[in-house]
């Protein structure tokens, strides 16, 4: 899940501020300067504990980080303690007014993925079924659930405690729909894109087939990437019509689409470590970032911005990189 998002004037992102640690800020960089700065108006704020409203303290996940309406939501998910739980969070795109928006139902693990679509937050959830006897609980498959940020009420569409052997994800919205991922844990049975609709609540399959990887729409597009073979097809919601996007000759061993772009990974066993090489491809301009596969220790891409600059994490911090010139702009710390 995405820990960033973006608005007119700037990018906002969690920042994990150690390896491994529960300490976590809200950081905010302004695209006309680069220039960062903790998402904190409190005057001499330290930022160094949870007075400050940028920072979530003792959390095992914060993130999933999305822009509706002037305010930002995001999610913190602790396993111990008296705020124990999964929660969303809203808080003004100014750093102020944080507040609790809604507790999830008896969820203490972080969301296997989220989508934010029409002010609607649909979320794959892990799914725990109490034993007859009440000593106890076991994990089921996932459950799809949705929270509307307009009624504040909380939805489940898919039942994972009805499910055998499936995981279902969340992969976008289109119309007044949401579309979903019924992944068979075989994976020689494939995939099923399902929609949900939200005005007859309504489930029907769109298509199915033996595909590889869990994929986001965009643009009104379902990206597809089929299994045994060497390419991408784009499925139009709209037009029902499927295409060819992209062929490639390399083993390639995943292919991930994201938002407004796609991965294509290589991965290997490098000193007993397995280590992923990327090489990142636009979909809308039709073509590769780089003309090289990058190592994931010295370069990866966040985010693909509105404007199709990139947010790009390299091994001596962060970069905005502009796809149409070919050059770099990296972000610097207001001190």
């Amino acid at each position: 899940m995405i820990n960033l998002t973006e608005t007119d004037e700037g990018v906002y992102y969690v920042q994990n501020v150690q390896a491994d640690s529960d300490f976590m800020v809200l950081k905010y960089v302004d695209k006309a300067s680069a220039k960062e700065t903790v998402l904190c108006r409190k005057v001499n704020c330290r930022h160094d504990s949870k007075a400050c409203q940028a920072v979530s303290e003792g959390a095992n996940y914060m993130g999933f980080l999305t822009y509706v309406n002037e305010s930002l939501y995001y999610m913190v998910c602790k396993s111990f303690g008296e705020d124990r739980g999964l929660c969303l969070y809203r808080i003004r795109k100014d750093g102020t007014d944080k507040t609790l928006v809604h507790r999830f139902e008896n969820q203490t693990i972080p969301p296997n993925a989220a989508v934010m679509y029409r002010g609607k937050l649909f979320l794959s959830l892990p799914t725990m079924i109490e034993f007859e006897d009440a000593t106890g609980s076991e994990s089921a498959e996932p459950s799809l659930v949705m929270y509307d940020l307009q009624t504040e009420e909380e939805t489940l569409i898919v039942d994972g405690s009805k499910l055998k052997d499936t995981y279902v994800v969340p992969c976008g919205g289109s119309g007044d729909s949401i579309y979903f991922l019924e992944m068979n844990l075989n994976e020689d049975e494939g995939l099923i894109f399902r929609q949900y609709d939200f005005q007859t609540k309504e489930i029907r399959t769109v298509l199915e087939g033996v595909l590889n990887d869990a994929q986001f729409i965009w643009d009104d597009t379902i990206y597809l990437q089929p299994a045994h073979k060497k390419n991408v097809e784009a499925y139009h919601i709209k037009t029902k019509k499927r295409e060819e996007i992209l062929t490639y000759e390399e083993e390639i061993d995943d292919v991930y689409i994201q938002i407004g772009y796609m991965e294509l990974i290589k991965r290997t066993k490098e000193d007993g470590k397995e280590r992923g090489y990327y090489k990142w491809y636009d979909l809308k301009e039709g073509r590769y970032l780089f003309d090289e596969f990058e190592s994931e220790d010295e370069m990866y891409v966040r985010m693909r911005l509105a404007n199709g600059d990139y947010w790009i994490e390299k091994d001596d911090g962060i970069y905005f990189y502009h796809l149409k010139e070919g050059t770099w702009t990296k972000v610097e710390e207001i001190s």
